[in-house]
């Protein structure tokens, strides 16, 4: 419970800003680091979120009905997570292959990313905006 609250104040802390962006045009609303206390409290909240996403991992790895996809789905949920402290959003794609009806052209390979895109609308703090 200690994680969920300390969750709760640093997100609610969280100042949205007007930023331009090469990416993005007109102007977007982003969640950023205020400052080094910001960054230092983003620094500890990841680590307390990896330490619990380990134990849970460990629990369940010892579950007789979890299949590998549910481990994939925790890792990625858990990179969503770490994410999301940051104001940013992670993506994983899966193998892609290239083809031309039955021909094999290529194939690209996994692959995951974040993106400094993130909205406060889009990591569900839509309701956070401040006059």
């Amino acid at each position: 419970m200690a994680l969920l609250e300390d969750g709760k104040r640093y997100f609610a802390a969280a100042t949205p800003t007007k930023v331009v962006d090469e990416d993005t045009w007109p102007l977007e609303e982003r969640l950023e680091l205020q400052s080094m206390s910001d960054s230092s409290r983003s620094e500890a909240l990841r680590a307390a979120i990896k330490s619990l996403s380990v134990d849970i991992a460990g629990a369940a790895r010892r579950l007789p009905l979890l299949a590998e996809a549910d481990m994939k789905e925790l890792r990625d949920s858990t990179r969503k997570m770490l994410a999301g402290v940051r104001f940013r959003e992670y993506r994983h794609s899966g193998v892609y292959v290239h083809h031309d009806e039955d021909v094999v052209l290529g194939v690209d390979p996994p692959s995951h990313e974040e993106f400094r895109t993130t909205t406060p609308r889009r990591l569900g703090m839509g309701s956070m905006r401040r006059g």
